[in-house]
């Protein structure tokens, strides 16, 4: 998949428009019946209220701008992003004041405030369970995507049309190829003119014959991969989260035994949106077309939840209220159900409307068939500037010079390799000759001098980090402020950006290295080189998070970053003392290698029980599903989950509270 915006993980939640809605309903019914007060737990309910308003309008708002064909540019994706950090951080805020607020620190409240005080750490902790549901549901989504891969229901005839297109583009670059390849020592000015004229019109005719908000259209198969899978994304969380989140509140939900009355419509809604989302993911990730079959199914099951919505509506309006999580949980639900038909609404008139015909222009009967989504990953290797970088293409360019093929089988490659070799030892003494300072040629001996400096320095930020792991052996959470907090996170996110390239690269590296390089000893070198590169950024990234959440003020988060930035640069900072290094300059001047996963060099690197190939597969799979886009978060796991789902505090404070009410 392409992995191309890390803050693509960031705009999840706050774009599910049904949930914005039904909550801000949900919190308005709980206020004006006393049960919840905004300013409670140092106003953490206003700004989560405030913060819903403002998403559900503007998403709203940007639904109304795409049905109304206007194009706004920049002020879209802007809104798009402040909202959801505007969520976000009203999340973080929730979540410091649901553990610390200044209440807390008051001894002596009435039954009332205390019943309040649950009331609103409930809400809380049903905003915050939400936030990290939809992260935990977009982490099984890539998941998903990852192990089987995303289907597209498409119409058969833009299928074709598209698979024309790539035919086409594929015979071109061929053609291309060839005619390269017989007039390597030929004139070819004159063609090339020619060939850049063809290629214009070739693209003036995709632009006139494909519309470019086609799913498979190249300009949107550039995106990042959550950006171009918003909608589907969207249709798994939607029916995810209700499934999730009902499971959720009946686990963590405190009832007293003598009120159950509640739990029993959320376990039916449990079993039904679980059957339901099972269907969506047979639709997302298998080639099943909705038979006749999967239709009707689903129609019973959303038939048995409306039914279930009735009955949860006469709960609400005949059992008494309780201190409870489930009840909570059937009120926004109820509204969940409010908001989709407002919505559905909404698309029904706009279908009727002229103007909006455009929509809905497509014929509605044409065949359709699943066509799965397949991006490469990271085919093209662009290095950084490192010593491990320098090893790596080091040991590159001794492979490079072995031929592929029996020279016995062969004689008319042994001859253009011998040429090969040939020319480039003319073209380094020319070189060499205009050039009075030696500059350091690559050789066996210096790719090996290349991998022990790797594995010193290696070696080196290993030891940093097992001392600073040591000097921290007693590992405390101390209670955080906002500030405190909001440090930790950003800290932990711009460290993130700083290592992801080079754990992104160590894998493409060790990519290379399984199926494109021929010599075995150069091989095993070079998967040792990104084996290296790969645990040292890893291991710092973690070691900084576990860092930055022990400690307790905005100054010792920001200098434990920087040093911890410091160690992750260490062979970065080696490789800029090298001098006159022709190996580090074709570096800094763009050198790139493909990788081709399906032409490998040996056939049998092409088995799957192979070592290496296990580990770049787990490697890749976890970097797709969480590190790429949510790695920042676990700080925020490792700060308050423990707090946030341990629900005993608040189950005895409320027992407390009811035994105090029977007492008098």
């Amino acid at each position: 998949m392409k992995l191309l915006d890390p803050l693509q993980g960031y705009k999840i939640a706050s774009s599910v428009i049904f949930l914005q809605l039904a909550f801000t309903l949900a919190m308005v019914v709980l206020i004006d019946k006393g049960e919840i007060e905004l300013v409670n737990r140092d106003y953490s309910l206003a700004l989560m209220f405030l913060v819903h308003v403002w998403c559900y309008f503007f998403e709203y708002l940007a639904v109304l701008i795409d049905l109304c064909k206007v194009d706004l540019g920049i002020v879209k994706s802007t809104l798009t992003f402040v909202n959801a950090a505007a969520y976000q951080g009203a999340v973080f805020y929730a979540q410091v004041k649901y553990v610390n607020a200044s209440y807390d620190s008051v001894k002596e409240h009435t039954q009332e405030e205390e019943l309040m005080n649950i009331r609103c750490k409930q809400w809380l902790m049903l905003e915050i369970s939400f936030y990290y549901t939809s992260i935990g549901l977009t982490v099984l989504f890539l998941a998903l995507h990852s192990l089987f891969g995303l289907e597209i229901s498409t119409p058969i005839s833009q299928i074709e049309k598209y698979e024309k297109q790539s035919n086409l583009e594929n015979q071109t670059a061929i053609n291309d190829e060839t005619k390269e390849g017989q007039n390597l020592l030929k004139d070819t000015e004159n063609d090339e003119v020619k060939n850049e004229g063809q290629e214009a019109n070739f693209q003036n005719k995709i632009e006139e014959d494909y519309d470019s908000n086609d799913f498979w259209h190249p300009e949107q198969q550039s995106k990042d991969f959550l950006e171009l899978t918003t909608d589907n994304l969207k249709y798994f969380l939607n029916h995810g989260i209700i499934c999730v989140f009902s499971l959720l509140v009946l686990v963590k939900g405190y009832s007293p035994k003598e009120d159950k009355n509640y739990s029993y419509s959320v376990i039916i809604l449990a079993v039904l949106s679980g059957i339901l989302f099972f269907h969506v993911i047979l639709d997302l990730f298998t080639k099943i077309n909705k038979p006749k079959w999967f239709n009707v199914t689903g129609y019973i099951i959303v038939g048995g939840i409306l039914i279930d919505v009735v009955y949860m509506i006469v709960q609400i309006s005949m059992f008494e209220q309780s201190e409870n999580l489930v009840r909570y949980w059937i009120l926004i639900f109820i509204f969940i159900i409010l908001a989709y038909l407002i919505s559905f609404g909404f698309t029904l008139i706009a279908k009727k409307m002229q103007r909006f015909s455009y929509m809905f222009s497509g014929d509605s009967n044409e065949q359709t068939q699943k066509k799965t989504l397949s991006q490469p990953f990271m085919t093209h290797i662009t290095f950084s500037v490192d010593i491990y970088s320098i090893a790596f293409v080091s040991f590159y360019k001794l492979d490079e010079k072995i031929p592929r093929v029996d020279v016995n089988n062969d004689e008319s490659f042994l001859k253009q390799s011998r040429q090969k070799l040939l020319t480039s030892w003319v073209n380094r003494g020319q070189s060499q000759s205009q050039n009075e300072e030696m500059i350091v040629s690559n050789s066996e001996a210096n790719a090996n001098k290349y991998f022990s400096t790797c594995a010193f320095i290696f070696i080196v930020q290993l030891l940093l980090i097992l001392l600073v792991v040591y000097d921290i052996a007693v590992f405390d959470l101390p209670s955080v402020t906002v500030p405190v907090f909001l440090t930790r996170i950003t800290c932990a996110a711009l460290l993130h950006m700083q290592l992801e390239g080079e754990i992104r690269q160590a894998i493409q590296m060790f990519n290379y290295a399984r199926v494109m390089v021929y010599q075995r000893k150069y091989r095993i070198a070079m998967l040792l080189i990104s084996l290296m590169q790969v645990v040292s950024a890893f291991a710092t990234e973690l070691l900084s998070i576990l860092l930055i959440c022990n400690q307790d003020s905005v100054s010792n988060v920001l200098m434990n970053f920087i040093a911890l930035g410091v160690i992750a640069e260490i062979d970065d900072i080696y490789a800029r003392s090298l001098y006159q290094n022709n190996i580090k300059e074709e570096i800094e001047s763009g050198f790139t290698l493909t990788i081709r996963e399906d032409q490998p060099v040996r056939q049998q690197y092409k088995r799957r029980c192979r070592i290496e190939f296990i580990l770049y597969k787990i490697w890749r799979f976890l970097f797709e599903i969480y590190y790429y886009y949510f790695m920042p978060f676990t700080v925020i796991a490792i700060t308050y989950f423990k707090e946030i789902m341990d629900t005993n505090a608040i189950e005895e404070q409320i027992n407390q509270v009811l035994q105090n009410i029977q007492s008098q």
